[in-house]
């Protein structure tokens, strides 16, 4: 990219250097010239200046687009290709402002086939935690846990 803005500065020097430096009239309007004298030495040598410089530029060009090609198609063989958009998975409903709610429960039961227990095939819940979180404004985040088990002998 430097290489492009060299160019372009050392085409500007060159067009100025060309440019004859009493182009303006008595009023200090400028004038229009189409012929500019100089020699043809000095002629010569800015054609084949600009010239080189042209050529320089177009290498520089073909190397960009061949390295920006040979880039591309690495990053291609990197990534597996997948024929649905991927989708940033987000945790809770932050974007849509809805809490996150979560239920943890420990239950204990009996399972036996014995048909005198009178406990068998029950689930009781010992304990149960519910949470509720969420952002109430943009950077402030609420969380609510209620709790509760039963004490030894209660059923919850």
């Amino acid at each position: 990219m430097k290489y492009i803005h060299f160019a372009i500065v050392c085409t500007i020097f060159i067009l100025l250097a060309l440019c004859p430096e009493n182009a303006s009239s008595s009023q200090g309007t400028q004038v229009e010239q189409d012929t500019v004298t100089v020699s043809r030495e000095e002629f010569e040598s800015l054609k084949a200046k600009v010239a080189e410089l042209q050529q320089q530029l177009q290498q520089l060009m073909g190397n960009q687009t061949a390295s920006n090609t040979s880039q591309q198609e690495e990053l291609d063989e990197k990534e597996p290709e997948t024929s649905a958009p991927q989708q940033e998975t987000t945790a809770g409903g932050h974007h849509l402002a809805l809490p996150d709610i979560s239920l943890i429960a420990q239950a204990k039961g009996k399972a036996t086939d014995d048909k005198n227990d009178p406990d068998r095939q029950k689930l009781l819940l010992s304990e149960a935690e519910l949470g509720i979180q969420g952002y109430v404004y943009p950077n402030v985040k609420a969380d609510a846990f209620i709790t509760g088990s039963p004490s030894e002998d209660e059923p919850f």
